[in-house]
């Protein structure tokens, strides 16, 4: 009889437990909850960071400055200006003992003189998580660039709470900023801008280079670091930490595209956006679209290699690339201890650069393809450019490394 009891106490348990977690599912549907659960703005790690003291998460002393961006909806956003290597080493006694003002001239100076590259984070964390500032300190040293590293509104800092459609709009008007800061009025010029995305961000990079192609505003680069084709696959993929698959039990239900398609408030197609932006390809009066990188890594737990595999075959359908009437081609490459290399080049474009031209290249990689997929063969979900920004160096315009500037 007590084996009776404890089966059916067990057979309950696991009926509450089934119950509670549909609960949970359906609680998602609603807009706050779905929003807490998709941005993880409201997760504040590093807790107490010292924004105004960026020395204190693992940048120089000096070489970082906190400033604050105006953007939409009367939302202020926190962030980071990181400098280029040598501007930094040139300028180092006066960073790091000149007052305030004297900071933003010697600042604004860099923005004029070397290319920019505007870092957009994943969700969940802030500015000061450390691999994060791993990223932009790599970046400004090994490319020699700036790197302005915003939180979207409601993380960090930033005041007001995060949307789809806002923190594209924090995005936009972080490139706004450096694009007039950087603007040279005696030659209405300025040096190149990048967009590096990573994660949720390679979502808002690829709606923000979108909507500047359509505003008719050229962008040099954008980088998409572990890359997501759009969100409504991810709602059932995604693995909180890489480990607990959240929602996938949602895929045995019959009524899931009913539930993702009634409820779901955010959609970030990156495909789409990618798609139209590289169709213009085809038009030779179209503006020109960004040189455009993806790296993804084979052992990402978060989100699989798979959707960047499918926004490359998207690009390579729209160029034509495999047929020998189309004015691209296919460059491809495996290289030891990094991954998979695949390029779509102009078929008048130089080929790779040889070892000799720079003598510490590992290998050589297409400078300036339109499109490149790197399928790496490690760096999980955050690390992709640990140890990798050598590759960049190797596939950016030379106008956007600040080796050259005087």
């Amino acid at each position: 009889m007590g084996t009776v009891s404890f089966l059916i106490k067990a057979h309950l348990y696991a009926i509450l437990a089934c119950v509670l977690y549909l609960l949970a599912c359906l609680s998602m549907s609603h807009p706050v909850l779905q929003r807490q659960y998709l941005f993880l703005h409201n997760v504040r790690f590093p807790m107490f960071a010292k924004y105004n003291e960026p020395h204190l998460h693992g940048s120089l002393v000096g070489q970082t400055r906190n400033l604050y961006i105006a953007s939409t909806d009367n939302v202020t956003l926190g962030a980071w200006h990181y400098l280029p290597k040598a501007f930094y080493d040139a300028h180092e006694n006066e960073l790091q003992n000149a007052q305030a003002d004297a900071l933003d001239v010697l600042f604004d100076e860099a923005l004029r003189t070397y290319p920019t590259y505007v870092y957009l984070h994943g969700n969940g964390l802030n500015r000061a998580a450390s691999f994060r500032v791993r990223t932009c300190t790599d970046i400004s040293q090994e490319l020699n660039a700036n790197v302005l590293a915003i939180d979207y509104r409601g993380y960090g800092d930033s005041t007001g709470y995060p949307t789809e459609k806002g923190v594209v709009d924090d995005a936009y008007n972080a490139i706004q900023y450096v694009r007039q800061k950087s603007r040279l009025a005696e030659s209405d010029s300025r040096p190149g801008i990048a967009i590096v995305g990573q994660s949720l961000g390679t979502g808002i990079g690829a709606q923000t280079a979108l909507r500047m192609y359509l505003e008719g505003q050229h962008l040099d680069a954008l980088i998409l670091l572990a890359a997501f084709k759009e969100l409504r696959p991810m709602v059932t993929e995604f693995s909180l930490g890489g480990v607990f698959p959240v929602l996938r039990p949602l895929e045995w239900l019959p009524i899931k595209d009913y539930l993702l398609d009634t409820f779901l408030q955010y959609r970030f197609h990156s495909l789409e956006a990618l798609a139209e932006i590289m169709s213009g390809t085809n038009d030779p009066n179209s503006l020109s679209p960004p040189v455009t990188i993806i790296m993804h890594a084979l052992d990402d737990a978060v989100i699989n290699v798979s959707h960047s595999e499918t926004i490359f075959a998207r690009v390579l359908n729209i160029t034509g690339a495999t047929s020998m009437m189309s004015g691209y081609h296919i460059w491809s490459s495996s290289l030891p201890d990094f991954g998979y290399v695949r390029s779509i080049m102009s078929k008048t474009a130089r080929p790779p650069e040889h070892r000799s031209i720079d003598p510490n290249a590992r290998f050589v990689l297409p400078r300036s393809a339109l499109f490149t997929f790197v399928e790496l063969e490690k760096g999980g979900h955050d690390h992709l450019l640990r140890g990798n920004v050598d590759a960049l160096r190797l596939m950016m315009p030379t106008y956007m490394l600040g080796d050259d500037v005087k």
